[in-house]
């Protein structure tokens, strides 16, 4: 990304770094290399300053050089290696190289000829991504942006239902050590994690909708204790044998159960958002007048079987049975990834994952078996349950598509993206309509 960003115009010259050993680096999760003042930043700015302004300085924000000088001062403190951020794409601060390993492979002018010229050349248009008449960068400007897009895009997966699409294998999360500003510990916060909510949005156990919320309310004593976390889980992943062999073989390693989380939540994504996504569309094709009454129940029903039927016992005739048959069904929906696990095989940060992720799964699969019953009183009646009265037809498809979006508002599916259909082996600019208009 470093060419498509950087050589498109003037004199470049690119240094290529290879790793000699494993790096132990942090991650710090979401868009945190993106320089902005509205929040990208903030889990940074807690760690490093204690504190979150609304308004922080410009250096604080733009000055790249400055933030890695803080980030690595800090890092010598934790004993790490550099940090790992995403902005378009995901970068890594090393901030020893010769105690990390790093080494420098070649050094490449890959300035492409005449660039020098037509980047002094004032009366060329001001913009170096596009090459003479349109501005002053080079014969491959133009090319260069777009492959800076699709570079940026190798690991965020090539279809609209994918989960975790092409995982990175260069970087591997341990997930026993993962350490969150959601953390119900930190008191401070509490009260932000909703982000502001609005309409008939609800919490659940304290789970609320999370979008836009800031950590301006974080408190110095709460930084502390995130930073004795970090400190304490770099420590323990470093005590950690990489393999489970090696892990059963000792007598003593810090505690962690040995679950791949990501693993786990990239497979309820995959399994529960396309479906979810679908019926949203079913929904909007009856608001539109695309699909009938009739089409659009069966619809539902399909889909809402289709992810069910993994779970699904169907009742008796009988309430008590058909309530069996509930509480059975969305149980084995809901529990299948984490019931197996042992009180005390995990850590405290594995068991923030691990109510988060029933938390989330539970209201999917109470929301699936919803709509199953519904739609299938209307058809089938395979469970032979009672039609709810929410008035005539149209006003409860009405009242099941709303059940559907909050839902999907409430886990920010409703704003993940993707192509709307495959790419090709080449790669066409029609694939990627969100990063191009």
């Amino acid at each position: 990304m470093s060419l498509g960003i950087f050589a498109s115009s003037g004199p470049t010259v690119l240094h290529t770094f290879i790793p000699t050993k494993p790096l132990t680096l942090l991650y710090f999760d979401g868009q945190s290399a993106v320089l902005t003042p509205t929040g990208a930043l903030d889990s940074q700015d807690a760690v490093l300053h204690g504190h979150v302004d609304l308004y922080p300085e410009y250096q604080m924000v733009y000055n790249e050089t400055y933030r890695g000088d803080e980030l690595c001062q800090w890092a010598q403190q934790i004993q790490v290696d550099g940090f790992v951020r995403m902005n378009s794409g995901f970068e890594t601060l090393i901030c020893d190289y010769v105690s990390s390993g790093v080494k420098e492979a070649f050094v490449t002018n890959v300035t492409v000829p005449g660039s020098e010229a037509r980047w002094s050349n004032t009366s060329l248009p001001h913009d170096p991504h596009r090459q003479p008449p349109l501005g002053y960068g080079s014969v491959f400007a133009e090319e260069h942006d777009w492959d800076w897009l699709r570079i940026g895009t190798w690991k965020y997966g090539s279809q609209v239902i994918a989960g975790g699409g092409g995982q990175e294998k260069r970087v591997e999360l341990d997930l026993c050590g993962m350490v969150t500003f959601y953390n119900p510990a930190l008191t401070s916060l509490i009260d932000s994690h909703h982000g502001g909510l609005f309409g008939d949005a609800k919490y659940q156990n304290g789970w609320g909708v999370r979008r836009g919320h800031r950590l301006l309310n974080v408190t110095s004593a709460d930084v502390k204790t995130i930073k004795g976390w970090i400190q304490d889980t770099v420590r323990a992943h470093k005590s950690r044998p990489s393999s489970l062999w090696a892990r059963l073989s000792l007598k003593k390693t810090p505690k962690c159960s040995g679950t791949n989380w990501q693993a786990v939540t990239e497979t309820i994504v995959d399994s529960h958002r396309g479906r979810l996504l679908e019926v949203a569309g079913a929904f909007k094709r009856f608001d539109k007048g695309n699909l009938s009454a009739t089409q659009t129940i069966s619809r539902i029903q399909q889909l809402t079987h289709n992810v069910l039927a993994t779970y699904l016992q169907y009742p008796g005739i009988g309430s008590n049975l058909f309530l069996a048959s509930t509480t059975d069904t969305i149980q084995r929906c809901s529990a299948l990834f984490t019931s197996h696990l042992l009180s005390g095989s995990f850590n405290e940060h594995e068991a923030l994952l691990m109510d988060s992720i029933e938390t989330v799964l539970s209201r999917i699969c109470h929301l699936e078996w919803r709509l199953f019953e519904w739609s299938d009183s209307h058809s089938f009646d395979l469970l032979h349950s009672s039609k709810e009265n929410y008035g005539d037809i149209e006003q409860q498809i009405h009242a099941m598509s709303r059940e559907t979006s909050d839902l999907l508002h409430w886990i920010g599916w409703d704003l993940w993206n993707g192509c709307s259909k495959r790419c090709g082996l080449d790669v066409s600019r029609s694939c990627y309509p969100m990063l191009l208009s």
